[in-house]
């Protein structure tokens, strides 16, 4: 995983849980940026992008062990619903112990398709507030090193 995308992914679910610090709410948080994200990725590439998306990151979080996604169900409109069936006994601990990865694997591979410049400027329009100036830095860095 990027770790800049992992970076921001913090950033972003610290941004949600403002307001609290409760380990639950961090959790919500990270559903909640990637809601945020979806609507503004709607924007773009539409429903039906947003839905493959969100599969694929589901599928690539499922594929490396890092969690058992089956608590997570992707709506026809590309929502994130929390499912209340539990596939195995690691799946929602996962999710709990880490509860950025989700937002972190949607970012990175937003990155794979769009680019790194892009998905921060992005990321910029749905979090104003988010300090981005040390993230388009490492990205202009690296372009100048290409």
């Amino acid at each position: 995983m990027n770790p800049n995308m992992l970076k921001l992914a913090k950033r972003l679910v610290l941004s949600e849980t403002k307001d609290s610090n409760s380990h639950q709410s961090k959790i919500e948080a990270g559903f909640t940026v990637c809601e945020k994200l979806r609507q503004e990725l709607v924007t773009l590439s539409g429903i039906s992008g947003v839905c493959a998306l969100l599969n694929r990151t589901v599928q690539l979080l499922n594929k490396e062990d890092v969690v058992g996604l089956g608590i997570i169900k992707i709506r026809l409109d590309g929502s994130l619903e929390r499912a209340e069936v539990i596939r195995g006994p690691g799946d929602k601990e996962a999710l709990e112990r880490d509860p950025v990865i989700l937002p972190a694997q949607l970012l990175d591979l937003l990155v794979t398709l769009i680019g790194e410049t892009l998905a921060v400027q992005i990321v910029g329009t749905v979090w104003p507030e988010v300090e981005l100036a040390d993230m388009k830095q490492d990205v202009g860095q690296k372009e100048g090193a290409k």
